[in-house]
């Protein structure tokens, strides 16, 4: 007998119904999770999304001590290209399997103060392509 699958295809956050507990406007929220303890923030957004409209908002709002955005670590296209070239065949759609990770995506250089940190607070932007964030901003306490 196969043990029971553990990984939930429609897992759910239970919230309440109460309106007291429903915050509505970006000044309210911010104001919210500001009053929080110092924790991790990360931002994601869905691709085309405009973070330069709204990421200041959020700085000011929160006091970060530093910001990261992960398009800023990227490599650069001709060093993806390197990176993949051995791996790939004359069919566009095609590769070869290989071991590369997501983090073979990114210039060390910039990670490496983030990574240092990894126990501190902090929180992320993604570009405005929608790349997911894999580094984060420390916030001030409050």
């Amino acid at each position: 007998m196969r043990p029971p699958p553990t990984y939930n295809r429609y897992p759910t956050v239970p919230i309440s119904s109460a309106a007291a507990k429903c915050i509505v406007g970006w000044e309210r929220v911010l104001d919210q999770i500001g009053r929080g303890k110092p924790g991790v923030l990360c931002v994601e957004c869905y691709p085309g999304v405009c973070v330069e409209e709204f990421e200041p908002a959020i700085v000011q709002a929160l006091r970060p001590t530093t910001v990261i955005r992960s398009s800023d670590c990227l490599k650069s296209p001709a060093e993806v290209r390197t990176l993949l070239s051995p791996y790939l065949t004359h069919d566009p759609v095609f590769g070869r399997m290989n071991g590369i990770r997501v983090e073979d995506f990114f210039d060390p250089l910039p990670i490496m103060p983030g990574a240092s940190i990894a126990s501190r607070r902090r929180t992320a932007f993604p570009d405005s392509s929608g790349n997911s964030p894999l580094l984060r901003k420390e916030l001030h306490g409050t």
